[in-house]
């Protein structure tokens, strides 16, 4: 291979940058009188942060939610809290948000404020729920004339049951931080043993009185079945709810609330390629040229792995010609220079190897070849803005 002056220098050249880079955390302070962040100052950007204020009297946690500002889902992206320590009447929060907003982005922002849940508050809340999963299960059996079954799948009953229970737990947290896991597996074979029922017409023959209707007999054991069930959930959720708890006093929104606009960069490679020729009595042999050009990052850094992060499409000129076949001077199509397109990847700081094609045009004759080629460049990164 000719010219291998240009890659050892390049390659050296990676020693005299430092790639030390250090994290930190922004404050953010939210102001609860005026319902604002600072004095309306943007939020960090592609980057963890901190989120302060003030804990008013009696609020035991305070929960930060972050949502889409441009999406009606109820599902938040990111959600952190503070919980004030016992016996320890802290005037301040301090929430940790190891959460990356993107740049120039709008968000909306709950602030939600807890205190301790009283006994009744509990008690209200288990016969709120209780109340709903019974009624639900009512509307869950289909009494025909021949049978007796659930309107559904178990498996969707059962799914249905558990989002029943999310939902009523919507303004309460544990303190423990847990969760309620769903209904046991023992809820499910109940389940599943009452949907099969309807298959079983037999087992009916020995429960029957002498002058029982055996549709009334069917009614009346289905109906037992579920009474069975809605005990045996009560008791799993009234168990979690036997811990402590807090409930929601007051909530705060922040909508559409914009993030710091970050600095965006064009990525520029200056380098040395070397592009394959024809095959030769000798073997195959390769031309270099030096390179300029320009790369599409195809993830940022922040948000994405490393191996997206570090990986771009790129585009450019080679600064010379090309001599291929012996003698044939190739240049470009469009312009006097031979173009690229490559896939690349950064290996060190600032070091990118490329591979791809190499799109030229013989001179004379005016045939468009497209040969293979690697690069071997430095990336710098031209900034398109200065203020953040």
């Amino acid at each position: 291979m000719k010219k291998l002056l240009p890659f050892t220098l390049l390659l050296a050249a990676t020693f005299f940058t430092p790639s030390t880079t250090y994290a930190q955390y922004e404050t953010v302070v939210y102001d609860y009188s005026k319902n604002r962040f600072g004095e309306n100052e943007p939020l960090p950007a592609e980057q963890n942060w901190m989120l302060t204020g003030e804990a008013p009297a009696g609020v035991q946690m305070v929960e930060l939610q972050i949502f889409r500002a441009d999406r009606s889902s109820k599902k938040f992206l990111y959600a952190s809290d503070f919980q004030r320590p016992n016996a320890f009447e802290a005037s301040k929060f301090t929430i940790p948000v190891n959460f990356k907003l993107r740049g120039n982005t709008a968000y909306n922002l709950k602030i939600l404020y807890f205190k301790t849940a009283s006994d009744d508050d509990m008690r209200r809340l288990s016969e709120m729920v209780n109340s709903a999963l019974s009624a639900y299960l009512s509307q869950s059996v289909v009494a025909g004339r021949r049978q007796v079954s659930l309107a559904k799948h178990p498996r969707i009953i059962i799914q249905e049951l558990d989002q029943i229970v999310a939902d009523g737990l919507e303004l309460y947290r544990n303190r423990m931080g847990t969760e309620f896991n769903g209904f046991s597996d023992i809820v499910y074979d109940k389940l599943e043993r009452i949907d099969d029922l309807k298959l079983k017409a037999a087992r009916f023959n020995i429960l029957k009185e002498p002058d029982a209707d055996e549709r009334q007999t069917r009614v009346a054991y289905f109906q037992k079945s579920t009474e069975e069930l809605a005990q045996l959930m009560e008791r799993e959720v009234n168990h979690y709810l036997s811990g402590n708890f807090y409930v929601l006093r007051e909530a705060r929104s922040v909508p559409n609330y914009m993030s710091e606009a970050t600095r965006r960069t064009l990525p520029i490679n200056l380098g040395y390629a070397a592009v394959y020729d024809n095959l030769t009595p000798d073997g195959f042999a390769v031309e270099g040229a030096p390179m300029v050009g320009i790369s599409f990052p195809l993830g940022n850094p922040n948000f994405s792995g490393n191996f997206w992060s570090n990986s771009s499409l790129s585009a450019g000129v080679m600064l010379q010609n090309v001599t291929l076949d012996g003698d044939r001077v190739h240049r470009g199509p469009l312009i006097d220079r031979p173009l690229y397109f490559a896939y690349g990847y950064k290996t060190a700081y600032f070091l990118r190897i490329n591979a791809g094609a190499a799109v030229m045009e013989e001179a004379g004759t005016g045939t468009v070849r497209v040969t293979p080629f690697v690069g071997l460049s430095v990336e710098l990164n031209l900034w398109l803005g200065l203020s953040r």
